[in-house]
C-alpha cells in the first residue's frame, strides 16, 4: 500500500487502538452462491455491465446498478442465543447447504454458517444468532460483523522504499449488543 490506501489504513489501526473503537466489516463469500444460483435471472451481459434504473438510464457517471444477491424474508422469529433460522421460499432461501454464509438485516451485526439442512428453508446454523429476528427482518448473503482490534499493541509493518508492506490486523468479533451499548455510530 502507499498513499492514499496506506494513510487510510495507518488511520484506521490508530482509531482501533486498545479497543477504543469497532469497524463494521462486511463478508464476501467468495466461494459462495452465484447470482444465478442466488435466483436472480440476467444475461451474462448484465453480469458483466450491470443494469440501468427503471427509466433506462444509468447513474450519473454513466455506470449502471451493479447486480448483487438479493435478500430473503426471514420465514420465522428467533431469539438471540437460537441456532435454528427459517427463510422464505423466496430466491436462495431454501437453495443453501452446509458451509453458507449468511447474515441479516437491517442492523444486525453477525456472521452465520450453515451447519445442517433440517428442511427446506430450515437450516442449523453456528455460531448462535448475537441477535433475535423478526419476520421484519431479512437475510443476506453480505454478513456484517462489528470487529476490534485482539491486542492492545498496533500493528506493525514496514514501510519499504515505494510500499507499506505486510500490515495485517487481528481483529475479532464485538457482540451486536456490545457494539449497541459501547460504541456510538
Amino acid at each position: 500500500m502507499r498513499g492514499q490506501l496506506a494513510r487510510r489504513a495507518r488511520g484506521l489501526v490508530t482509531a482501533l487502538h486498545n479497543g477504543a473503537n469497532a469497524v463494521r466489516v462486511s463478508f464476501c463469500d467468495w466461494d459462495g452462491l452465484s447470482i444465478a444460483d442466488a435466483g436472480v435471472t440476467a444475461s451474462e451481459e448484465q453480469r458483466r455491465d450491470g443494469v440501468p434504473w427503471s427509466n433506462s438510464m444509468p447513474w450519473g457517471e454513466g455506470r449502471n446498478w451493479r447486480l448483487s444477491k438479493p435478500s430473503v424474508p426471514v420465514a420465522a422469529a428467533a431469539e438471540r442465543g437460537a441456532t435454528i433460522i427459517e427463510l422464505a421460499p423466496e430466491f436462495w432461501g431454501h437453495a443453501l447447504g452446509m458451509g453458507d454464509w449468511v447474515g441479516f438485516a437491517p442492523f444486525h451485526f453477525g456472521h452465520y454458517e450453515v451447519t445442517e439442512v433440517l428442511a427446506e428453508g430450515k437450516y442449523r446454523i453456528w455460531p448462535p444468532l448475537r441477535k433475535s429476528i423478526t419476520t421484519d427482518d431479512l437475510a443476506t448473503l453480505y454478513p456484517v460483523m462489528a470487529m476490534r482490534l485482539l491486542s492492545n499493541n498496533l500493528p506493525d509493518a514496514d514501510r519499504g522504499p515505494a510500499f507499506v508492506e505486510g500490515l495485517s490486523i487481528s481483529l475479532f468479533e464485538v457482540f451486536d449488543y456490545d457494539a449497541r451499548d459501547y460504541f456510538d455510530g
